[in-house]
């Protein structure tokens, strides 16, 4: 039983790890590398196999303000749609505010004077089940 609960931890502590670590890390690189490039605007479309086009398909990144704040809009002929807009000082993420299907997400990030992760707060709020949580790693 204690084995077991310890292998739970060791993959919850992972999961924390990649999502608000390695995630979190990998996600400030590339933004870095597109505002020292003077990048101000991504697209990008989806083919099929046959080398057509995906119908309904919209990937659109725009970096503003001075590239402090990125903001990114997807759509997908399903009917999903997906607007997120990343807030950016020091050139480290601060805030990500996300927002699809009745779901809002907003995740803040706080750093230490090196730059390393103190802390990662999510706040989620689901209008059609009436939902509303919180969590700080």
């Amino acid at each position: 039983m204690l084995l077991t609960l310890l292998f739970v931890f060791y993959n919850v502590q992972a999961q924390y790890y990649y999502n608000d670590i390695a995630a979190l890390n990998e996600s400030n690189k590339i933004y870095l590398t597109l505002k020292k490039n003077n990048i101000q605007q991504v697209s990008a479309t989806s083919m099929q196999s046959d080398n057509t086009p995906t119908t309904g398909f919209v990937y659109l990144k725009l970096l503003k303000n001075n590239a402090s704040v990125v903001t990114t809009h997807i759509e997908l002929e399903t009917g999903g749609t997906s607007d997120e807009t990343d807030t950016y000082s020091n050139d480290l993420l601060v805030k990500s505010s996300d927002s699809a299907d009745n779901v809002s997400t907003i995740v803040e990030y706080a750093y230490d004077s090196t730059g390393n992760t103190l802390f990662v707060q999510t706040q989620t709020d689901d209008t059609t089940m009436n939902t509303h949580s919180t969590e700080l790693h």
